[in-house]
């Protein structure tokens, strides 16, 4: 359950990860610690306590998610949607071969374009605060996916297709049936890829597996990587927090 944290407003607490990108200077790179989810119900119930929201509670719960539904409605049929701290707007990726070539959901994707504002740039310039609470300690971290076919990052899967897992402690290391990169559907089918191009700490490149229906999917490395020069006795398993869409 989401809590108000009036006290800690704009406060971001971050921890620090190894850097592994050989193109970025630095020994270490910031992660967000994820405190919770907090849905539209937490969010008015929080801003009603604090006093940002006023009148009845559960009508204003209702006003949010008409107001929510009517944005994607007028998103979605080609207007930008200025929201005051941000703007969105709606593209289509992938290529057309004709004007004649309908639009085709295994070649094209419609993508949400996030865009911050001058409101929300001066809270973040001015306001908001960075808490380093420590070096992590975990046993690795993917930090991004990106679907080659389509060009996104952490949103979908295409299967056949290469994607590029970004983190840290991330290399397959180790044999057996068990180590490698898993695709884990919501009934906890797993599916290992068998092609891997580039293992390393810092990155992956692999190719999605072909028999992988659409629905969501967790990706997971079970590996024996260490930071050292001896493997792990025993295997440690890496979990994308984000589930990841294969489409119909």
């Amino acid at each position: 359950m989401f809590n108000k944290l009036k006290e800690l407003a704009y406060t971001l607490k971050v921890l620090l990860y190894a850097n592994n990108f050989p193109d970025v200077a630095g020994k270490y790179i910031a992660h967000p610690q994820t405190e919770n989810s907090a849905g539209i119900d937490d969010i008015v119930e929080s801003g009603a306590a604090r006093g940002e929201i006023t009148g009845n509670v559960e009508d204003a719960k209702q006003h949010v998610r008409g107001f929510l539904n009517e944005t994607i409605r007028i998103l979605l049929g080609g207007y930008s949607a200025n929201l005051h701290y941000f703007r969105l707007s709606a593209s289509v990726t992938g290529t057309f071969d004709s004007a004649a070539e309908t639009f085709d959901s295994k070649k094209h994707a419609i993508k949400i374009n996030f865009y911050i504002l001058d409101a929300l740039r001066k809270i973040i310039e001015e306001e908001a605060k960075v808490v380093i609470q420590g070096i992590a300690a975990i046993g690795g971290l993917i930090e991004h996916v990106l679907d080659i076919a389509s060009d996104l990052t952490d949103e979908i899967l295409t299967p056949g297709h290469q994607a590029h897992l970004f983190g840290s402690k991330i290399k397959v290391v180790g044999t057996g049936a068990n180590i490698g990169v898993f695709f884990v559907n919501v009934l906890g089918d797993r599916f290992k890829a068998m092609e891997i191009a580039i293992n390393t700490a810092g990155m992956l490149s692999l190719r999605v597996p072909d028999n992988l229906a659409s629905g969501l999917y967790t990706i997971e490395i079970v590996t024996k990587y260490s930071a050292g020069s001896k493997e792990l006795k025993e295997a440690r398993t890496v979990t994308f927090a984000v589930p990841l869409r294969v489409k119909d």
